[in-house]
């Protein structure tokens, strides 16, 4: 795959992470509504405090965006980690689509 393939290949999947993971935070608040336990250890610490939606809504994209800006040194295994993100966040997704679907 070119460069330019394999940078637009890693924007995409970058974009749907951080869309990913904004849709997290507000499909996890839902899930919470429904008597679901959150699971993650992390996210179970932060999960009624005001510090979450920042973390989850503004802090993670951005950071996705500098590892974005930073690709050039992270070299050729941004389209390795760039993947392994987007297959976590999109597993995810498919997890809240089985949660609220059997409801």
């Amino acid at each position: 795959m070119n460069t330019v393939k394999t940078n637009r290949v890693i924007a995409f999947m970058l974009i749907f992470t951080a869309l990913f993971n904004i849709a997290d935070y507000f499909l996890t608040m839902e899930a919470l509504k429904l008597g679901i336990e959150e699971l993650n250890p992390l996210v179970r610490y932060w999960i009624n405090t005001s510090f979450l939606p920042l973390i989850k809504v503004v802090i993670i994209p951005a950071v996705l965006f500098m590892i974005w800006k930073l690709r050039i040194h992270i070299g050729k295994r941004m389209l390795v980690y760039s993947s392994l993100l987007f297959s976590v966040y999109f597993l995810l997704m498919i997890y809240f689509a089985l949660i609220f679907l059997s409801v």
